[in-house]
């Protein structure tokens, strides 16, 4: 959609604001008016796109689109004076956004990620595409980093827990151990030469969740660059990387979502060439024992983090936000923003609610975005 001059003030009243996670069903038919990108999930939203732009040259448009992909739906947002580039651009994005779910997701029972949840438990290595070793490789790079907070092989455990959620019933202590006792990234062994993967324990499964999501809107924003969009954005159900900033200012507005579904955003920050993301329990938790519990699991004690709570996370890639972000909330506020701290590549926030006066808090690295 091309949003003309004379749109901007009407489009500047948008809010973005909307739950994190929630999925929302693949086959429907979502508006592509910016006006009603509210369909848009996370935990952050943008109001770049939707505010006037007082001196924006007339050649210059602002097009945005959005389209239902992952079990959600993503947005793509671009300025150009040519809107031939841009329709172009955001072809090939949503080609290489549909190609690479069938890489990666692990809904799919065809994807190569669900074949080689089928096939690596018999101990060979089976090499896979240059495409899903990235991904493997940087979750490698994470489970180290946070001593196991990121934790893909957890696939047992997180399809117990979708199952129970599904029902609005709780998995019993004896499952969750067996699904815990079929998990362990230590069970899994990668080859960099060959690009190759071998597991020698029966019945773990590899779900991606935490870190695919942002890889593939790494390649979605790389095709809008290589077009020579610099001042675009997109947004993957919260997982959201901006380039140059919108014309006439100094960053992509991005809003992080309150804890109450219709209260204003806690924070608004301005991001420019760079990525955010936000996980947590917003809007998406279980009551366990009394205990709010979000959807996010600890690898350890196979249940969800404990909240009301969010961690937000500035990386320079999608990729490495939405794993930061993932980790940081199952070390918890303080040891999560304390490593977040000790990585140059992330800056980091947290927003809780202290009990029992129910009042929130934030604690944040000390160069995030304010």
């Amino acid at each position: 959609m091309e949003l003309r001059h004379d749109e901007y003030n009407d489009l500047s009243r948008c809010i973005l604001q909307v739950p994190l996670a929630k999925l929302l069903p693949m086959n429907r038919n979502y508006p592509t008016q910016l006006t009603q990108l509210a369909v848009c999930l996370g935990a952050v939203w943008s109001l770049a796109v939707t505010e006037r732009c007082d001196v924006l040259a007339d050649s210059v448009q602002g097009y945005e689109q959005v389209i239902p992909a992952m079990g959600t739906t993503v947005t793509l947002a671009a300025f150009s004076s040519q809107s031939s580039i841009v329709e172009r651009a955001f072809a090939e994005a949503r080609s290489e956004i549909t190609r690479l779910v069938t890489v990666l997701s692990d809904y799919d029972d065809e994807s190569e990620l669900s074949q080689l949840n089928r096939t690596m438990a018999q101990g060979s290595p089976i090499r896979v595409s240059a495409e899903l070793w990235t991904v493997l490789e940087a979750s490698d790079r994470w489970h180290q980093v946070t001593s196991g907070a990121l934790d893909p092989s957890v696939g047992m455990l997180t399809r117990l827990w979708r199952q129970h959620r599904r029902k609005g019933t709780l998995p019993s202590d004896a499952a969750i151990a067996d699904a815990l006792a079929s998990s362990g990234w230590r069970h899994l062994r990668l080859n960099a030469n060959d690009r190759s993967v071998a597991c020698n324990r029966t019945g773990v499964s590899l779900d991606l969740g935490a870190i695919a999501k942002g890889y593939i809107v790494d390649r979605a924003f790389d095709i809008l660059q290589q077009h020579g969009l610099k001042s675009c954005m997109v947004n993957a159900g919260g997982d959201l990387r901006c380039g140059d900033a919108p014309p006439n200012r100094s960053g992509w507005r991005i809003g992080i979502a309150s804890f109450s579904k219709d209260g204003p955003p806690m924070r608004i920050l301005q991001v420019a060439n760079a990525a955010i993301a936000t996980s947590g329990d917003l809007w998406q938790y279980t009551i366990v024992q009394g205990r709010r519990r979000s959807h996010i699991l600890d690898p350890k004690s196979g249940i969800g983090v404990e909240g009301p709570m969010s961690f937000s996370a500035i990386a320079s890639t999608a990729m490495d936000a939405d794993a930061a972000a993932t980790a940081l909330s199952v070390l918890g506020v303080q040891v999560g923003c304390e490593l977040a701290e000790r990585l140059p590549e992330i800056e980091a926030m947290a927003i809780f609610l202290v009990e029992p006066q129910n009042a929130i808090r934030y604690t944040a690295t000390s160069g995030f975005a304010r």
